[in-house]
This record gives C-alpha cells, structure tokens and sequence, in this order.
C-alpha cells in the first residue's frame, strides 16, 4: 500500500515475496504495482532493488511521474545532493513524462539543503514556465523555510510578498515559518503584525504559531504582555491548548513574578471547559507553587486533578511528593500517601516510596515509615542497600524484632549483600548490650 505508512511495519521480504507472486502468475504488473514496489524499496533503503525495479519498470512502458518522484527522493536520501535526482528528471522528460509539482518540489528541496540556492532558483524559474508556481504555494513555502532557517528574514519576507503578488494565497504553514522565525529573532511585532494578516485571511493560528509567539515574549521579558495578548486570542480561537499557558506559568517561576503566575492558574482553572489542560501543565503549577513554599496551592492542585477524575501516571504523585518534601511538608506528604494508597489495588510507584521513606526515617517517625516499607515490599519495590540498612537499624533501636527479620528477609529474597555481624565488643554493637533480648 503505497498510500500509508502500512508498508513500513511489514518486512520488506514479505512485499517481494508478493511481487514475485504476482509474476508468477503470469500477471502483468501495472504503474500501481511498480510505484508500490518502489516505495518499499525507500522506505527500507533498499537502493539496488529500487534501481533494477524502476529499470524494468521503463523497459515495460509502466512508468509514471510518481514513479520518478519516488526515485528522486531515494536518490537525495541515498547521496545527500540532488545531482542524481537531476538526471531523474532529465530522463523523466526523456520519456515523454511532464513533471508535477512535486517533482519540481523535490529538486528545489534538494538543492536548498545543500544551500545551492543559484540551481535551485534556475528550478523554481522552470517550475514558473511549466505554470505550477501560481497554483501552488508549497514551493514558495521551500524557499522561505530556507531563508528563515539561514536568518535571512529580508529574503524571507519578499519570497512571502512576491507570492502575494503572483497571487498564491500563503497557507497557515507559511505563517507559521514566518512568525517562528521572527519570534526567535526577535522580532515579536513583525510576528504579531503577521498574525493580523492570518485574520485577514481568516486563518487561525494553531497551536505551532501561539506556542512560538508566547515563548519568545516570555523568552524577552514580555510575560505580562504575552499572557494579555493570550487572554485577547481567547476571544476568538475557540479552543487553545494549555502549553502556552504554562510557559508564561514557568517565565513567571523564573522571572519571580508570583502574583502573575497566580492569576494565570487561577484563570486556568476558571477556564477548564474551554481549555484542555494537560498532565504536564498541572506539573508545572505543582513545581511554581513549590518554588514559593506554597503547600496549600499544591494540595489544591491534587484536588483538582482528583475532582477531574484524570488519568493520571506515577510520575504526576512522584512530582507532588517530592515537591511537598521541599517544602517540609512531610505530614502532608505521608498523608497524601494514606490517600492515594487505601484501595490495595492502587500502585502509586516506586518513585513515591523512595522519597517518602527516606524523608520519614530521617525525622525518626519509624511508626509512619513501617507502613510504607510494607507496602512497598508488596509491590515488589526494590531499595537499594542503605535504604534496607537504614530500615534494619531503625526497628532494631526501636526493638521491633519481628519487623528487623521481615527487612532482612526481604534483602534475602532481592539478593541484598546482608548486613556485617557485629564484633564481640559490646561497643561495636549500638544501643544493644550483650544482656539484650535483641538476637542478631
């Protein structure tokens, strides 16, 4: 299926296999056959094959302008320079075939990347002869992509207006290049009068090109007025994604503007209907809250997350456990665990104890750390070697005999070197004398 991208899950052998089938039934192929054949062949950079296929392909009077198409972009990918592929072309015209403007497309590409600009002009100046330019706006698109990629964004922009001027209608993947490039210059009212000419056309910027506009106002110190800007776009793009919002939300972290990135989340939460807010959005509120001590605006966060019933991955509680732990907030850290963790079916992950235990024995709260210890050894978390020690030493200063055997059993059954034996020197023994009932 030369149509999909099927062909590149199933073994190349399998489609020859097919070919040779088809032959030996005594059936013709047809150009359809051919260009799938060929197809397969890039697509698994079978070269050799390709070039025996397409010869036969010609010698049978079969071949196609896609067919030739197919070649030249195996031949670019092959070499890397598009002097092969011009050859294609030449033989294409040989044959009686008219190139499209996908062949012309190709070249053009071809040559740009390898910033032969002088060919790829001389091209274009034939794609114009052939009547394709004033039709098609993708080959303006090749050429502006390369000036905005090299910063030259004076060709850039008389590419874009002699398109207009030829009367090509420039497409959302034209703006896009234009306002990216100028954002990252920057130039941010060059991309924003850019955005009034999309309107003009009534064109919506998607999600690339407020994405690219967003960060590079933030990028420059301009969070207030790219959040301002968003807060207008609202009113007439239905619906926005929630990634700009949470860079203004991370410029505000790093900028130390608290009171803005509040009242950015604030009205993010406001907007939920009209906003899909992402997993990592509601992870950077977690981290702007945590880089003020916020404890209350992290919990919130969790609310709302619960309240939404979102399906949410281990990462996202491994994230607010840790963020809760920078903020000293271990009770409600441990708290949040007995949350989380009442259905025995729920599995919060392996992240989640590694912190939490760690940070609960070293405030000496071994009656909390228990619990989670025996839970974790349930869902097969394994600690590394101090984290068992720690726990061993801890129940046995406690005299919590039957939990020390439980840990050293445990480092048993995961292949944890064991613990040293203590010396006969009561000394070398810690808070256990020889009279003890402790057996170790």
């Amino acid at each position: 299926n030369n149509n999909s991208s099927s062909s590149s899950t199933v073994s190349l052998d399998v489609a020859f296999h097919i070919w040779d089938r088809i032959n030996a039934l005594g059936v013709t192929p047809d150009a359809q056959a051919y260009n799938a054949i060929l197809h397969c062949c890039i697509v698994f950079k079978d070269y050799d094959r390709a070039v025996e296929i397409f010869e036969r392909m010609r010698n049978s009077k079969s071949s196609t302008v896609e067919g030739y198409n197919i070649m030249i972009k195996g031949s670019m990918q092959k070499l890397g320079h598009p002097d092969q592929a011009y050859e294609l072309f030449q033989q294409l015209r040989n044959d009686g075939l008219t190139a499209d403007a996908v062949t012309y497309g190709l070249l053009i590409d071809g040559y740009l990347r390898c910033h032969r600009v002088e060919s790829a002009l001389d091209i274009f100046q034939q794609m114009r002869e052939a009547g394709f330019v004033r039709r098609d706006s993708r080959m303006y698109n090749v050429f502006i992509k390369h000036y905005a990629k090299q910063r030259d964004m004076l060709l850039a922009r008389k590419c874009f207006d002699y398109m207009k001027q030829n009367g090509v209608a420039p497409d959302r993947y034209t703006f896009n290049i234009l306002i990216d490039s100028y954002a990252k210059i920057p130039d941010v009212p060059a991309a924003l009068d850019l955005l009034h000419d999309m309107k003009r056309l009534s064109l919506d910027p998607d999600g690339y090109t407020i994405t690219a506009l967003v960060t590079s106002m933030c990028r420059y110190g301009k969070t207030g007025l790219a959040y301002k800007w968003l807060q207008e776009l609202k009113q007439t793009v239905p619906q926005i994604d929630s990634h700009p919002f949470q860079i203004i939300i991370l410029a505000c972290m790093y900028q130390n503007q608290e009171n803005l990135g509040k009242r950015v989340i604030q009205d993010l939460f406001r907007e939920q209907h009209n906003i899909q807010i992402s997993l990592l959005t509601y992870e950077t509120i977690v981290r702007f809250y945590t880089s003020y001590r916020n404890v209350d605006g992290i919990l919130s966060v969790v609310e709302t997350v619960k309240r939404l019933s979102l399906g949410v991955d281990k990462g996202f509680y491994a994230v607010v456990m840790d963020a809760l732990l920078r903020c000293r907030a271990l009770h409600q850290a441990y708290q949040l665990f007995v949350l989380l963790t009442r259905d025995e079916n729920q599995h919060v992950g392996k992240e989640v104890y590694k912190l939490l235990l760690p940070a609960l024995l070293s405030a000496r709260q071994l009656t909390n750390a228990m619990p989670v210890a025996k839970r974790a050894f349930r869902e097969d978390v394994v600690f590394n070697r101090e984290m068992y020690i720690s726990l061993f030493n801890a129940c046995v200063m406690s005299k919590q005999l039957d939990n020390a055997r439980m840990i050293v059993d445990e480092m048993a059954k995961r292949d944890v070197t064991p613990l040293p034996l203590f010396a006969d020197d009561d000394a070398n023994c810690p808070s256990v004398g020889r009279d003890s009932e402790i057996e170790i």
